[in-house]
């Protein structure tokens, strides 16, 4: 404890919250004690340091409120102008006061050494820092320790000039080379009434071993406070008693969240309590912690192998042996676990003796892992390496049932089924062919012990089922008989061929469609669509099974008007094949009109003309249709007259030629009637 307590001690010490704040060369505190105000400060780095051991520091102090008046001008007055006393009045002192000794040859010393034997990181650390800072940190931090040493050092000041009912702002410059020059200062606003409570650490954690104590507490609620520390400890129900003769100084870097101390016990056994001090830069010291308590306790050094897991009578004997020191345990336990990395559990029921290097489990697993749990004083403990142990056996699981298998869109196969109840069982193995009765194959690769399996299939395929089989296999690895296979339809993403349109025939009693069936094989219905040449959208007329006939005559058609009719094929998947080409068919009408019979014939050679004149008295007559056929060519239409007229002249003629002539009328309804008779004309 002694030694690192003194290596903390040597590390670069800076004093005071706050002094390591560069836009301040000085800080500067206060606290009321004894009806009387205590200044400390302390310089922020060497070179300050050495003017104001030079030069001096001036102390001045503002009345700044009486009474419950704020002054309109503040009272000044300089309390006083201090350097550190000569070396002859540090005497007394320093002959009691270590601190002092300590502050004293910073000061005055004409070397500065520190020497410490077996820290070589000591020596390292001030190997690398100049004398000179060393003689800072020393100063600084022995002004910490004592205010006496401080005064001494004029570091601090008492000013016992003070009335209660007033407010004062001290200010403390260091001088440059007279007292009207100053360089840094800092200031401090205070009164009689501000006396504080010093805060006691909270939170004090001891962590107990063979031997030893580790005491942490947190830094935020007394980092502000203190600039050290103290730990005091007692045996149960004795005197506490200071065992750090040196401060435990606050040098945690930014990161480090608590304080920390390390204690050596006396003996292990004994019960032990703990409390903390801070020690303040004026050098008082604060309420003492919570007490914490604990007892040390050997260090568990042995550990355990086993030599031999063996079957007997359907039990399991485990043997083993310890290595180490036999005095340091306590007794043992044995552990089993159905994998070696899986969670290990206690199958004794009580701790075995620490002279007990054998245990029978008479409830085995068929495979199992066994380790011995060590165990030491205060809930020490380790572990041997697991071990294997398997009992014989040649009796397979029984098969898996409940298989089911759903398989989606995108070629994904959920498979499921209800889990084998057997301790031992390992695992499945999922098995799936293409063929009924071809052989399957094993898709994953280890067993698993899940009861589900997501398999992965391309449905672009020329077969449309898949087959699944499932095995169980236990830790022996002993395969199950397969399982009850299931056969699962592939989904269907392909649409049907279209069907074929192979005749249409227009009747008097409707329009007659026969189609030709789609190619696909999945078919299961037909769709016949219609529409009117002028309609851009179909209608569905009638779905029709695929078995039903191919044939069907639509007696829904109006008469004169003219329809579009297409097939379309559905599978079992609700795919719809695109349409068929479209044919197109009419109602007509049976009912026969008169022909035109009156018909006369005018002949003009010189104007080179044929002129048909007729007469027809039936109703709704939209035209007139007249034919023309020259000397033996077939008979094609050749004009088309409104029905109004009952007059064509024929001027496209030339001479020499035979020319015949019918006509034949269109009713509003589209309906026809027979031509009339020929008439010929030689021209």
């Amino acid at each position: 404890m002694k030694k690192t307590v003194f290596t903390i001690l040597l590390i670069v010490f800076v004093s005071l919250q706050g002094i390591s704040q560069q836009q301040r060369s000085i800080k500067l505190l206060a606290k009321v004690k004894s009806n009387s105000i205590w200044l400390r400060w302390a310089p922020n780095d060497p070179t300050t340091w050495i003017m104001g051991n030079t030069n001096g520091y001036q102390i001045e102090r503002y009345t700044i409120v009486r009474g419950n008046t704020l002054l309109s001008k503040p009272e000044k007055v300089i309390l006083q102008t201090i350097r550190p006393k000569p070396v002859e009045q540090w005497q007394e002192d320093a002959s009691v006061n270590r601190y002092s000794a300590i502050a004293a040859q910073a000061i005055y010393g004409k070397t500065f050494q520190v020497k410490v034997s077996n820290t070589s990181d000591l020596a390292q650390v001030m190997n690398q820092s100049r004398e000179q800072e060393q003689r800072f940190s020393f100063a600084l931090f022995a002004a910490d320790q004592s205010f006496n040493t401080a005064k001494l050092s004029a570091l601090g000041f008492q000013d016992s000039s003070v009335k209660i009912d007033e407010r004062y702002l001290y200010r403390v410059s260091v001088l440059i080379g007279d007292e009207k020059a100053k360089s840094d200062t800092a200031l401090f606003y205070i009164g009689l009434k501000d006396s504080v409570r010093q805060t006691a650490p909270i939170s004090l954690q001891a962590k107990f071993g063979d031997r030893h104590v580790q005491l942490r507490w947190p830094r935020f609620a007394v980092e502000r406070e203190y600039t050290s520390f103290i730990v005091e400890r007692a045996e149960a129900k004795g005197e506490f008693k200071r065992i750090n003769k040196l401060p435990l100084i606050n040098t945690l870097a930014k990161e480090e969240t608590h304080f920390q101390a390390m204690d050596s016990l006396p003996q292990n056994g004994v019960e032990y309590l703990y409390r903390i001090r801070g020690l303040d830069a004026f050098g008082d010291l604060g309420p003492e912690s919570e007490q914490v308590s604990g007892k040390g306790f050997k260090l568990l050094n042995a550990t355990a192998a086993i030599k031999s897991a063996r079957e007997k009578n359907e039990t399991m004997v485990i043997n083993w042996e310890l290595s180490g020191d036999r005095n340091s345990i306590t007794g043992f336990s044995v552990e089993r676990s159905r994998t070696v990395n899986g969670k290990f559990e206690t199958v004794n029921n009580s701790n075995l003796s620490s002279l007990t290097f054998t245990y029978t489990d008479d409830r085995p697993l068929s495979t199992s892992y066994y380790r011995i749990k060590v165990l030491g004083e205060n809930g020490q403990e380790n572990f041997s390496f697991p071990y294997l142990a398997q009992l014989a056996d040649s009796v397979p699981p029984m098969p898996p049932k409940g298989l089911k298998v759903v398989i989606d869109t995108s070629g994904r196969a959920k498979l499921s089924w209800i889990s084998n109840t057997e301790s031992d069982l390992l695992g499945y193995r999922v098995y799936r062919s293409n063929f009924s009765k071809s052989e399957y194959s094993q898709i994953n690769r280890d067993p698993f012990l899940n009861s589900f399996y997501v398999d992965s299939i391309n449905i672009n395929r020329l077969n449309s089922k898949v087959y699944y089989k499932l095995v169980a296999v236990d830790r022996r690895f002993n395969p199950s008989d397969f399982s009850e296979p299931v056969v699962v339809e592939l989904p269907d993403i392909i649409p049907p061929l279209s069907p074929v349109i192979e005749s249409i025939r227009s009747t008097s009693k409707g329009v007659r469609i026969s189609w030709g069936p789609s190619a696909s094989d999945d078919v299961v219905s037909y769709s016949l669509l219609r529409r009117v040449p002028s309609s851009g959208s179909w209608d569905t007329l009638k779905t029709f099974r695929a078995q039903d006939s191919l044939v069907f005559t639509d007696r829904s058609v109006a008469l004169g008007k003219e329809y579009q009719y297409t097939i379309v094929a559905t599978d079992k998947s609700k795919l719809m094949s695109s349409l068929s080409q479209p044919a197109a068919g009419r109602l007509i009408n049976n009912l026969i009109k008169p022909t035109i019979s009156n018909i006369k014939i005018e002949i003009d050679r010189s104007e080179k003309s044929i002129t048909l004149r007729w007469s027809y008295n039936e109703s709704n007559v939209t035209k007139f249709l007249i034919y023309r056929s020259v000397n033996n060519e077939p008979l094609m239409l050749y004009k088309t007259v409104a029905g109004g007229k009952f007059l064509f002249k024929d001027l496209n003629l030339m001479i020499r030629n035979l020319y015949k002539y019918r006509i034949k009328a269109v009713f509003d309804n589209g309906s026809e009637n027979q031509f009339s008779n020929e008439q010929v004309v030689d021209f």
